[in-house]
């Protein structure tokens, strides 16, 4: 028995605003976003690109 994990999000966005980016700048501070399933399980979690 295995667990499979399913993808629900993953999402960069600008630290401050939180808003999803498609374009990395420089001087900017980013967070990674994700959340997926493992069978009914919901985890997620975020961190610091920078």
């Amino acid at each position: 028995n295995h667990t499979i994990l399913k993808l629900e999000y993953f999402i960069i966005a600008d630290a401050k605003t939180l808003k999803p980016v498609n374009r990395k700048y420089k001087n900017k501070a980013y967070r990674a976003f994700i959340a997926v399933y493992a069978d009914d399980i919901r985890l997620i979690d975020n961190i610091a690109l920078n």
